[in-house]
């Protein structure tokens, strides 16, 4: 009411305006305390800003990852002995992998606890572009170690180690399997989003239905190719592809043989008919794919 003195002009939105669609800026999440507790004991270890976290099969290794806050603690990948810290009620027997500025991912454990591994950025500069790492650590040793990167033999060109994908160690601890992915496109930031018209276009011949791209898109910018580095001779390989996008490897990656489908030829007849798929074979050592079945359902 702007009759009454005192009061100033409140300026009446639209109702049809939705609250959801303004944009306000989100603060990056810190993490939360992550508490790890002796059951037996009562003997408690705290890290703060923690982000991910896990524990190998057996209970013998915990890796934590934390953000920091920026000024009184420091981001970094932490791994705890949790056998040796149960025997001995005096501490805690827990290594710093990494510490200090950047962005930490991914953690994991191997079965037996002996291996660690993440994904991280330790890229200060304010660069759009980001280019994560994949970093190992073995038991006794002195520091976590960069298995792959942008220059790693092997990487195809343009692509880099995908913050997005799945890192898992095989059932016997010999292979570290994680995801690649081709660098983006540059995102254009001369433009001005208020003055910019958006437009989708679709093509009668896309693979997808508009509706189907536009539902797929955030999935389709974090897809993640399957890789492979066989940890004793350091060797990667490269297993998945843009053409044969999904591997799957048997006997819980201890297999030497893998299987790769691929959909993309007939992505089309999804809209009225089936899903289709050609089926590989592909060498774990080579990463060689032999394609033995086409367009199966």
């Amino acid at each position: 009411d702007t009759t009454k003195k005192g009061k100033k002009a409140v300026e009446k939105k639209d109702d049809t305006e939705d609250p959801a669609d303004e944009e306000t800026p989100k603060k990056e999440e810190k993490g939360t305390t992550i508490v790890l507790r002796n059951l037996l004991t009562s003997k408690e270890f705290s890290f703060s800003f923690g982000s991910e976290f896990a524990f190998s099969k057996n209970g013998k290794r915990f890796i934590v990852a934390t953000t920091g806050n920026d000024s009184t603690v420091k981001a970094g990948v932490f791994t705890v002995n949790t056998a040796k810290s149960a025997t001995d009620t005096a501490k805690w027997y827990c290594d710093t992998l990494a510490v200090g500025k950047g962005k930490f991912k991914g953690v994991v454990c191997d079965e037996e606890g002996t291996q660690t591994a993440y994904v991280a950025d330790r890229d200060t500069s304010k660069a759009k572009q980001r280019y994560y790492s994949l970093y190992y650590w073995s038991e006794n040793a002195k520091s976590a170690e960069i298995l792959a990167d942008t220059l790693t033999q092997g990487m195809p060109k343009k692509w880099l180690v995908s913050e997005n994908g799945r890192i898992f160690f095989s059932k016997d601890g010999k292979r570290l399997f994680f995801g690649t992915a081709p660098v983006p496109m540059p995102e254009d930031t001369t433009m001005n989003d208020e003055e910019t018209a958006k437009l989708d276009v679709w093509n009668w011949q896309d693979p997808y239905l508009q509706p189907h791209q536009l539902k797929n898109l955030d999935n389709e910018k974090k897809r993640s190719y399957s890789a492979v580095v066989h940890l004793k001779k350091r060797k990667f390989i490269q297993l998945a592809t843009v053409g044969m996008p999904t591997v799957t490897v048997g006997v819980e990656g201890n297999a030497d043989i893998a299987v790769g489908t691929s959909e993309i030829p007939y992505r089309q007849l999804i809209s009225w008919d089936a899903v289709y798929r050609d089926f590989y074979r592909v060498d774990l050592l080579t990463g060689e794919a032999k394609k033995i079945a086409t367009k199966t359902q």
